[in-house]
């Protein structure tokens, strides 16, 4: 008897309390169980079927670099251009061929206005030793989940894993994409995209700069 009416009593005092969040407003409603790994706040980000194309909306991700550091998709795309490569996990042999891209084309691409980001479902207390052993002097953020390479159609979307090869996409600093290629795209085909403005109208041509 005792037990039932401390059980009635906790009940009451837990449904006058509220949420137990602070902004519930920031955790979505879903249905079913919860999606582990994913952070709260992409879960609103819808998943694609197919890849992102040319003139598509950048989806709003907060992934985690290899410092702890948060970093938003918008905070990314709001002042610069960015060039994503899309990883498996870091131990993959197919990591290898974009470690040597980054060391050799990443220099060349900042003088273009643009940065290299990397994407990988390895968590940030691995990908930290790994990006200063490999002298990579990139952000490399960090996808457990693989939700942010679904949100962007780059990987299937029963996926936990990410991609299991890699992808390049280029961010335009407007948030659209300018590009989006399976595998490691040629740099001189990365200075040209950068250099003109994909919009994805009139069958995917490309707007020059004025």
């Amino acid at each position: 008897m005792i037990r039932w009416v401390y059980g009635v009593l906790v009940a009451g005092l837990l449904a006058g309390c509220g949420p137990l969040v602070s902004d519930p407003d920031a955790l979505p409603e879903r249905s079913g169980p919860p999606v582990v790994g994913v952070d709260a706040r992409n879960l609103r980000t819808e998943l694609r079927r197919t890849p992102v194309a040319v003139g598509d909306e950048v989806p709003f991700l907060i992934l985690t670099d290899q410092l702890g550091n948060d970093v938003s998709t918008v905070e990314l795309t709001t002042s610069q251009d960015t060039v994503m490569i899309f990883l498996p996990p870091m131990d993959s042999p197919a990591v290898r061929p974009a470690v040597q891209w980054v060391r050799q084309n990443r220099d060349l691409v900042k003088t273009r206005g643009a940065e290299v980001v990397l994407v990988t479902p390895t968590p940030p207390e691995v990908n930290g030793p790994l990006a200063k052993a490999e002298d990579l002097h990139v952000a490399v953020l960090s996808d457990p989940s693989g939700w942010g390479a679904r949100a962007f159609g780059l990987a299937h979307r029963s996926s936990t894993s990410g991609v299991n090869r890699p992808w390049t996409v280029i961010a335009g600093r407007e948030g659209r994409v300018y590009a989006a290629q399976s595998g490691l795209m040629e740099v001189t085909e990365v200075i040209q995209t950068l250099a003109v403005r994909p919009t994805g109208e009139d069958g995917g041509v490309f707007d020059l700069i004025k």
